[in-house]
């Protein structure tokens, strides 16, 4: 669960700002709330909710649909990274905090 909320993050990330090649700085705690079983069906969502010079939150929710209810909810910090130095997300505003 943990690595396919890695992924959603980078892509809901990538899709908010293309053109960029980001990478996992951290994740926030995973407090999973309720046991997921074999063959339950789970979404995974996953929205940029703050941007900033270099960087960008990811707000993560699970669900476990078959059971209607929260899996886990954490947030994760997405680093443009260009040649192994941060770089600035393109069109990211000069008044933004840098991250």
């Amino acid at each position: 669960m943990m690595q396919l909320a890695d992924e959603s993050a980078y892509m809901a990330a990538t899709l908010a700002f293309p053109n960029t090649q980001f990478v996992t700085k951290l994740f926030g705690q995973f407090d999973f709330l309720t046991p997921v079983q074999a063959g339950e069906i789970v979404t995974i969502k996953a929205d940029v909710v703050k941007r900033r010079t270099t960087s960008c939150v990811v707000q993560i929710k699970a669900a476990n649909r078959t059971k209607n209810r929260e899996v886990f909810s954490t947030s994760a910090v997405m680093v443009n990274m260009v040649d192994g130095k941060k770089t600035p997300i393109p069109g990211a505003g000069l008044g933004s905090n840098n991250g």
